[in-house]
């Protein structure tokens, strides 16, 4: 049997397989039974010398030929089309006699009535472009709740979970299993050049991703600490450097039970439709909220990717019969109550700062640049300051931090346009520092502060403490100081 599955993106994925053992009953009074299950390892063939045998006499598993998958990754590769190439022949031996009659028959399952045993399946991602400054801004200044209604018709003999998961990268895990989070990291390795022996974790309390106490970089994925959000599971990515990085977060932003079938065909029925197929859809209709630390990340800065997570459920020995008639319809709307003064507020623009962020190590005989964002409009210029005090109160907001003996200017009346600049930051002649903070502020008032109803400043801070030193101190050079950043951080599996 030749399965072939093209997805979206017109790639195939191929599994065949071809059965050559099967049972033969011990005596003529007895029925063997062969088993043939297609799972995650490949094609496994049982056979059993009697229907009433708890045990096989046969148990083999016969992997995938190279270039072909097993049904996991057929049915993962979200096929649009799915085309098998089947065929059965029935091997007999006896003998013929005068005066004997011959007679027989046999009954063919293929290939659709099946037992499942639980399965999950992603789809491909789909991409949520950055929102434009203006409307994200307006989101987040006047939303006061969200609620997504989904109608559900479900026309499969099958029970089954619809989650749909949220992340700011295109590579999912399919869970959070040590099984799974293996899987995922050879997929990195294949995707991204990750080396095979790294490790992923995943972390969902922000008490152990704190820059205060953990040697965890989670820069890439935030631009500061607060923005992490208790809850979510965090993946991590350990590759033996001594310090681990968050790469992503996933996100579920609803998930639902689809309803079962009202009714299947049995084989009472005189109608002529196979028995297990659905003669009556299950519909249900169900409400989600939308927390405003969801909406939070929806509305991120960069892309974002929804992916919806399929969970079939195991159809605990039964029989069931999947055919072309089989579909699933969801109908779904989203409901805002926002606030009338914040949407039709004009957007405050804004200065992020992009890196560095925070825990690097930086060296007096080199330049880095640094990185920001510039969002809205009115401002065309920002200075840039320094900070060498360790107060863990520091804020962008009090001067105090940045002049005199605590700091001083980087560069005055530095250009800024709106997108990404970049200043190159010479640190020849800077001192050696353990704790450097940086700053950024616009020249203009563009930034309404509600409390006084005046225009003040945009301003933005780093979002954790650098180290300056002198290359001559030590003989290598690490992005990251294990122990500028703290012990390491215990490791949590996330349980979808």
């Amino acid at each position: 049997m030749d399965f072939t599955g093209v997805d979206v993106f017109g790639d195939t994925t191929k599994m065949n397989f071809a059965i050559d053992t099967i049972g033969y009953p011990p005596t003529d009074l007895d029925t063997s039974m062969t088993v043939i299950e297609l799972n995650r390892y490949g094609t496994q063939i049982q056979i059993y010398d009697r229907t009433t045998d708890s045990i096989p006499s046969y148990d083999t598993i016969v992997a995938p030929a190279e270039g072909q998958g097993t049904i996991i990754d057929l049915m993962a590769s979200n096929p649009t089309k799915l085309t098998i190439d089947a065929a059965a022949r029935i091997d007999g031996r006896g003998t013929i006699v005068a005066g004997a009659g011959l007679g027989g028959g046999f009954r063919l399952v293929a290939p659709f009535s099946l037992i499942l045993d639980e399965m999950v399946f992603l789809s491909q991602p789909t991409v949520i472009e950055e929102m434009e400054y203006e409307t994200r801004n307006k989101i987040r200044n006047s939303l006061i709740s969200a609620e997504m209604v989904f109608d559900v018709m479900n026309a499969m003999p099958i029970g089954a979970e619809l989650s749909m998961l949220l992340s700011n990268s295109e590579y999912f895990p399919t869970s959070g299993t040590p099984e799974m989070l293996l899987a995922f990291r050879d997929t990195m390795a294949i995707k991204q050049g990750w080396s095979p022996t790294d490790n992923v974790y995943i972390l969902n309390r922000c008490s152990e991703l704190s820059p205060k106490t953990s040697n965890i970089y989670i820069y890439d994925v935030m631009t500061d600490f607060s923005e992490c959000i208790d809850g979510i599971p965090y993946i991590i990515r350990s590759n033996g450097s001594g310090v681990d990085t968050v790469i992503s977060y996933v996100d579920t932003l609803f998930k639902f039970i689809l309803p079962d079938p009202n009714r299947l065909y049995t084989s009472e029925d005189t109608l002529g439709f196979p028995e297990g197929m659905v003669a009556e859809p299950g519909n249900a209709t169900y409400a989600t909220g939308l927390d405003t630390n969801r909406v939070r990340l929806i509305t991120d800065y960069g892309d974002h990717y929804v992916m919806p997570r399929f969970q079939i459920n195991s159809t605990d020995s039964q029989m069931i019969y999947l055919s072309v008639n089989d579909h699933l319809e969801v109908g779904s709307f989203i409901t805002f109550r926002v606030s009338s003064s914040g949407i039709f507020a004009s957007a405050n623009s804004e200065l992020v700062i992009v890196k560095p962020n925070g825990g690097q190590t930086l060296y007096t005989d080199q330049s880095y640049d640094i990185q920001w964002r510039t969002y809205g409009e009115g401002i065309s210029e920002v200075n840039l300051y320094y900070s060498t005090s360790s107060d863990t109160n520091i804020s962008a907001t009090i001067d105090g931090y940045w002049a005199g003996a605590s700091g001083g200017f980087i560069a005055e009346n530095v250009s800024s346009v709106a997108g990404l600049n970049t200043y190159e930051w010479d640190l020849s002649g800077f001192s050696e520092q353990d704790s450097i903070r940086i700053r950024i502020v616009s020249k203009e008032k563009v930034v309404l502060d509600p409390k006084t109803e005046e225009y003040v400043k945009a301003r933005d801070i780093n979002g954790w403490y650098l180290k300056v030193r002198n290359p001559g101190r030590t003989s290598s050079i690490s992005s990251v100081d294990q122990d500028f950043i703290g012990p390491r951080s215990s490791r949590l599996n996330w349980n979808q």
